[in-house]
């Protein structure tokens, strides 16, 4: 597994509490004053995960973290915000560009760690291909779980907005049964990549299993939520497929339940069944479509 971490702070003894800290717990530690000396750190010795300030001389965290993500060789790197910028605001700010985690000042130690521990683990699972789904390339089901409760914590600290969308593929089975399932899978794969199209970076997609995908969308409020699943949709009904060099005469469409947190859950159990039981409302109301699960909350 992974263990070296980057330290960017401004704060010499912040430097020095959380290096000493991390050693402890067996991590090589790395430290730098600014977001520019950060960027150095990256180049020269790349990190498994950066733990950063905010407000920082020279370069502050938001910038370092924007030229991290900007990079195709450090965009992938675990970041997490460490800072007393504790509003709302700053913290889907720091969501938004790319960030993984955001942390205030004062914090608990014991917090901060065991946090870093578990993403140093996700890393590892990452690195060994088991969160990828092999006929998509998206995320798989094992991963949709780990990144949904993890969401969820997030959103229940920071106060934040989340919401999940269950897409499922209607009549799916027609397609198998008049193509073949050498087709089959290349509409899954084409529908992957379509519906990957209609969220955004920090969102997550995933299969969960046949021709079914979840989308979970952190820091989204409702309105948007509906806009992405709509967009989403409508790309869908219009992707055209090919097999074999010949364009299929095949359309295919998708419906799709909704859920929200808190409103309607506040576990990924809760979630999820909320989201399908929308899902099966969109069926109801003749397929390609998008709905939730009261159109009164």
């Amino acid at each position: 597994m992974g263990n070296k971490i980057l330290i960017v702070d401004d704060e010499a003894h912040m430097r020095e509490l959380l290096k000493y800290n991390f050693k402890k717990e067996g991590y090589e530690v790395e430290i730098a004053s600014n977001g520019i000396e950060g960027i150095d750190v990256v180049k020269k010795d790349r990190p498994d995960l950066i733990i950063s300030d905010v407000m920082m001389p020279k370069m502050d965290g938001i910038e370092f973290c924007k030229t991290l993500r900007g990079s195709p060789e450090s965009e992938a790197i675990p970041f997490i915000f460490l800072t007393a910028k504790g509003q709302l605001p700053d913290k889907i700010a720091g969501l938004r560009i790319g960030a993984d985690d955001y942390i205030t000042k004062p914090f608990i130690p014991k917090e901060l760690i065991e946090m870093v521990n578990t993403r140093m683990r996700r890393v590892k699972v990452y690195k060994e291909g088991s969160e990828i789904d092999e006929l998509t390339g998206i995320y798989n089901r094992r991963f949709m779980k780990e990144r949904l409760a993890s969401d969820l914590d997030k959103a229940g600290r920071l106060g934040l907005p989340l919401a999940l969308g269950f897409i499922d593929v209607d009549a799916f089975g027609k397609v198998n049964d008049k193509y073949g399932h050498p087709v089959g899978d290349v509409v899954l794969k084409s529908l992957a990549e379509s519906l990957s199209k209609s969220i955004k970076e920090d969102h997550a997609l995933a299969r969960y299993g046949g021709e079914e995908f979840v989308a979970i969308m952190l820091a989204t409020v409702r309105e948007e939520a509906l806009r992405l699943m709509e967009e989403a949709r409508a790309r869908v009904e219009n992707t055209k497929f090919s097999h074999e060099g010949k364009e299929l005469d095949l359309k295919v469409t998708v419906s799709i339940g909704v859920s929200f947190y808190p409103e309607d859950a506040q576990d990924p159990d809760g979630l999820i069944s909320c989201a399908d039981k929308a899902l099966f409302t969109a069926k109801n109301r003749g397929r390609n479509r998008v709905a939730v699960l009261s159109e009164n909350k």
